[in-house]
């Protein structure tokens, strides 16, 4: 029993000796790659890019800078980014483009429709119209307006479309984008 016991155990050390051997053969020099090219084999070498890493703003829930995984399209990249926000205007945005690495995507926020537009139906009556119905005229602000009631308290009511004239900040340019806008009453 004692020889059978030499004999695996010579064959053990002679395994090892010869895995030893094996290894310390090989030179283990690092792959060089210049110009996308191996230089052994002179094939070109496909380098996978598994990730790519885009900037997210405007109306998404978690605007920033994000790694995520490449092939991905813009809609499946703002999901990473918490999704959109309520008021994102999605009509400006490539929802089916495939983001590239170093992509910004800005997602706009929906224009509100102005108030002052929108409310305006009628022409105003100039003479008794306040300073807040005034502004309500496309084209006169707060500070035209408030002209306009001042002029009108000192000077009297206006007789004319030209009087308007008269009031600072109104010259033929802006009489004639307001007139129609106006009654004289």
């Amino acid at each position: 029993m004692l020889d059978f016991l030499k004999q695996y155990w010579l064959t053990g050390v002679l395994i090892c000796l010869a895995v030893v051997y094996y290894f310390t053969q090989f030179e283990t020099q690092p792959l060089v790659i210049e110009d996308g090219h191996d230089k052994e084999a002179s094939t070109p070498i496909i380098q996978a890019q598994l990730f790519v890493t885009i900037h997210c703003a405007g109306a998404v829930l978690n605007p920033g800078v994000y790694t995520i995984p490449m092939s991905l399209t813009v809609l499946e990249a703002i999901e990473y980014c918490g999704g959109f926000l309520n008021h994102a205007d999605l009509d400006k945005v490539n929802l089916a483009k495939k983001v590239k690495d170093g992509q910004r995507i800005f997602v706009p926020f929906l224009k509100k429709p102005s108030l002052k537009k929108a409310s305006f139906v009628q022409p105003v009556f100039i003479n008794s119209a306040n300073a807040s119905t005034l502004e309500l005229i496309p084209g006169v602000g707060k500070r035209i307006a408030e002209a306009i009631v001042l002029y009108r308290n000192q000077h009297g009511l206006f007789k004319r479309y030209d009087d308007l004239l008269e009031v600072k900040y109104i010259g033929k340019g802006m009489l004639k984008k307001i007139k129609p806008y106006i009654i004289l009453d």
